[in-house]
C-alpha cells in the first residue's frame, strides 16, 4: 500500500484528482460551484455547514500532524517522518493560497465567513486528509512493529511504500467455550479458598465439616466476569472450570449486592489479595469467595478502575460524566475528580504504572496519561479505538485491546510507545478476535490472557522474548 498517494508527486493540491461522489460523508452528489456568498439569515444558515467542514478539518489535521510527530521516533525514521510532516504544512499553506487567504491569511480553525471558503476545493482536501490520516495510522502500527520505510528512488515519483511483515505472535493455547467480558489473575498461595473439583459449585475459605470433597484452589487461578449476569467463573490456567459463583453481601447490603445490574469489571489487588469488581452504578471490593466486604454507589456508568496500593488510591472512570474519580483506599472517600476537556462519552478503561494513570478513550482515539500526583496530563498516545488497558509492573508495560477495524493487542512501553503486537484481526481463527475484551496479566508476567467475547473464548499469549 502506497503510503502516501500524492505527496511526492504531482501539484500540492489537486482538485480534479478528488471528486466528491454520492457516497462522500455527506451525501453530496454533486458539490455546487462557487458562488455569491448570501446575505442576512439566508447566508447565516449556508455558513454553519461550511464552518462544521473547517472543524472537520482542522481536527483531522490536528490528528495527522500528532501521528506523524508519534511515528518520528519509530526505529530511525524522524527524517522520513520530518519530511511527510513538512509536506502537509505544504498543503495547508496550498489550500489557503487557493482560497485567496494568502500566505499571511488565518489558520483554517480560525475562519469565520463563509465567502473565504471554496466548499468544492474544501470537501476535496476533506478527502484528501481523511486518506492521509487513515495510511498514515498504518503506518505508524507497522513501522513501530520493524516495518522499513522504503526510500523514494531520486528520479522517479513513486510514494514511499512499506517492505517487511508485521510481526504477530500467535496464541500459544485457547480456552473454548469460556465467555468473559473482562478477566483477573489471582494468588491463592495462601490456599484460604476452596472448591468442589469437578462440581463448578461456589467457592468458601473453609473445607467445612468433614471437608469431604473441597480442595485449595490452586496457586494462581483466573477470575472471569461474562457481562450479563452477576456471576464470577474461575478458571485454572490450563483452562478447566473450578467454580461459578455469585457476588454475594457481607460487609455491603445483601439485597444491594444481589439486585444490582450486570457486572462488567474485575481487578486483582496484589497487596491486600481482594478483588475490585463493577456494575454500571456500583464499586465492591470483595474477598477472593466474591463476598461483598464495602462498596460505593451513585456512579452513571462505571466502565473502569484501578489502584494504586501503596499510594493508597482507587481511580474510577465514569463513561456518562466523562470523569475520573480518584478516591482514599482506606476511607473510600472522594478526594479528587479529573474531567478533562479532551474526554469523551468513548472512555473504556484506566490503569496505573510507574506513577502515571493511563485511561483509553475510544471516542478520543486516544490513550491519555496523567501524573498520578498532579492529575495533570504528561502525554497523549494517539491509538484507534482503544477497548481495555492494563499494565504490567515488571516489564513496564501496557497492553491495550483496540477495537475497529483492527481487533487486536497492542504493548506500548511506559512512554507510549508500541513495542509489539499481538495476532488480531477480525475473525475466529486463532489469533483473530470477534470482540477484544478486558485482559490480565500472569502473576510471574510470562503470559497474557485477552477475552474474547463474540467467539466465547479467551486466547493466551506467550510474552518471553
Amino acid at each position: 500500500m502506497a503510503l502516501l498517494p500524492d505527496l511526492r508527486s504531482g501539484p500540492l493540491l489537486d482538485v480534479e484528482e478528488f471528486q466528491i461522489d454520492s457516497d462522500s460523508e455527506n451525501g453530496d452528489a454533486d458539490v455546487p460551484t462557487p458562488c455569491a456568498t448570501p446575505t442576512g439569515e439566508e447566508g447565516e444558515a449556508a455558513a454553519e455547514p461550511r464552518r462544521g467542514l473547517l472543524g472537520r478539518i482542522a481536527f483531522l489535521e490536528a490528528e495527522a500532524e500528532k501521528l506523524i510527530e508519534h511515528s518520528r521516533g519509530c526505529r530511525g525514521h524522524a527524517d522520513e517522518m520530518q519530511s511527510l510532516l513538512a509536506r502537509l504544512h505544504d498543503q495547508k499553506a496550498a489550500l489557503q493560497r487557493l482560497l485567496g487567504a494568502g500566505d499571511a491569511g488565518p489558520e483554517l480553525d480560525s475562519w469565520e465567513e463563509p465567502c473565504d471558503l471554496t466548499e468544492h476545493t474544501a470537501r476535496a482536501y476533506l478527502q484528501w486528509l481523511r486518506r492521509l490520516l487513515h495510511d498514515l495510522s498504518q503506518a505508524v502500527d507497522q513501522a513501530a512493529s520493524g516495518a522499513v520505510l522504503a526510500s523514494a528512488s531520486a528520479a522517479g515519483a513513486t510514494a514511499p511504500r512499506l517492505s517487511g511483515r508485521r510481526r504477530r505472535d500467535a496464541p500459544s493455547r485457547i480456552f473454548p467455550n469460556l465467555e468473559a467480558l473482562d478477566i483477573a489473575a489471582v494468588d491463592n498461595g495462601s490456599g484460604d479458598v476452596f472448591h468442589q473439583p469437578g462440581e463448578a459449585g461456589d467457592l468458601r475459605d473453609s473445607p467445612g465439616e468433614g471437608g469431604t470433597g473441597w480442595e485449595p484452589l490452586p496457586r494462581q487461578a483466573l477470575y472471569c466476569v461474562v457481562g450479563d449476569a452477576r456471576r464470577v467463573t474461575v478458571v485454572g490456567l490450563g483452562g478447566q472450570l473450578l467454580a461459578r459463583t455469585r457476588l454475594r453481601g457481607g460487609g455491603c447490603d445483601e439485597q444491594e449486592a444481589e439486585a444490582g445490574s450486570n457486572l462488567e469489571r474485575i481487578n486483582y489487588l496484589r497487596c491486600s489479595g481482594r478483588l475490585l469488581l463493577s456494575d454500571n452504578q456500583s464499586l465492591y471490593i470483595c474477598d477472593r469467595c466474591c463476598r461483598v466486604l464495602r462498596c460505593l454507589h451513585g456512579f452513571s456508568w462505571v466502565v473502569g478502575h484501578c489502584v494504586d496500593e501503596p499510594a493508597d488510591r482507587l481511580y474510577i472512570v465514569d463513561r456518562v460524566n466523562e470523569f475520573l474519580s480518584v478516591y482514599g483506599l482506606a476511607r473510600l472517600g472522594e478526594l479528587d475528580r479529573l474531567a478533562h476537556r479532551d474526554f469523551t462519552d468513548g472512555i473504556s478503561s484506566v490503569t496505573a504504572l510507574a506513577r502515571t494513570l493511563f485511561v483509553a478513550d475510544r471516542g478520543a482515539n486516544a490513550i491519555f496519561a496523567f501524573e498520578t500526583e498532579s492529575l495533570q496530563l504528561a502525554f497523549r498516545v494517539p491509538l484507534r479505538s482503544p477497548l481495555f488497558i492494563t499494565s504490567d509492573w515488571r516489564g513496564g508495560c501496557l497492553y491495550v485491546t483496540v477495537g475497529g477495524r483492527d481487533n487486536t493487542v497492542r504493548m506500548l512501553d511506559g512512554q507510549g510507545q508500541l513495542r509489539r503486537s499481538l495476532s488480531g484481526g477480525r475473525g475466529s481463527q486463532p489469533g483473530q478476535f470477534g470482540s477484544p475484551g478486558g485482559l490480565t496479566v500472569s502473576l510471574d508476567g510470562t503470559e497474557l490472557f485477552v477475552c474474547d467475547l463474540d467467539n466465547r473464548r479467551v486466547q493466551v499469549f506467550g510474552l518471553g522474548g
